[in-house]
């Protein structure tokens, strides 16, 4: 048996809107999910590690969504598709400023976004900059065309407290770095990428 969401305008007193069709659950939440739907709490308090990238890894071509809240992380995140925060409101925590927030980890992912995120190391460093270079919002790494991120973008993230706000030493080309910030870092960006990188900065 299918499931099916009714095609009810709750905003409207549940009347039908013209056009609206129903559609499996499964369909519906195969658009995106929501890292509390595996778990993450967000309370800056609890481990949320495995709740995010189990959401990432369960659908890698596809949309993650933070909502309000402070994500503590113990290690790297993998990326493997599109990130929606909130803005300042949705914090990446990371416990210690000996790793990178998000990583693609050799990984040739490409197509995606990034967006709406508050990366913070100072809760590691006590909001002092971090002296330790593993630290950094973004480590995108890679040095083959199988390895190595293209066709993406970075936008309205904020990264504080970190040695690197973004770090590329993969050869990742055609992407864009829009309201991307480094405050309070040592290298705000860093692109080691053999030339043959074509960046947009906006």
């Amino acid at each position: 048996m299918t499931t099916l969401i009714p095609k009810f305008d709750f905003k409207n007193g549940g009347s039908t809107p013209a056009g609206a069709a129903n559609r499996p659950i499964n369909e519906k939440l195969g658009d995106w999910v929501s890292v509390k739907d595996f778990g993450a709490t967000g309370d800056g308090s609890t481990d949320d590690t495995a709740a995010i990238q189990a959401a990432i890894d369960y659908i890698p071509d596809g949309l993650v969504y933070f909502p309000e809240g402070n994500y503590k992380i113990t290690d790297s995140i993998n990326l493997k598709g599109s990130i929606l925060g909130t803005g300042m409101a949705t914090a990446i925590e990371p416990a210690t400023d000996d790793f990178a927030a998000f990583t693609n980890n050799n990984v040739g992912i490409q197509k995606f976004s990034i967006k709406g995120l508050f990366i913070n190391y100072g809760v590691a460093t006590g909001d002092t900059p971090s002296s330790n270079s593993a630290s950094a919002g973004f480590n995108m790494t890679g040095s083959t065309s199988g390895e190595w991120p293209f066709e993406y973008e970075i936008e309205e993230v904020w990264i504080r407290y970190a040695y690197y706000g973004y770090k590329d030493s993969s050869s990742s080309y055609m992407f864009t770095l829009n309201n991307v910030r480094a405050d309070y870092a040592t290298v705000g960006f860093s692109l080691d990428t053999n030339g043959k990188t074509t960046v947009k900065l906006s």
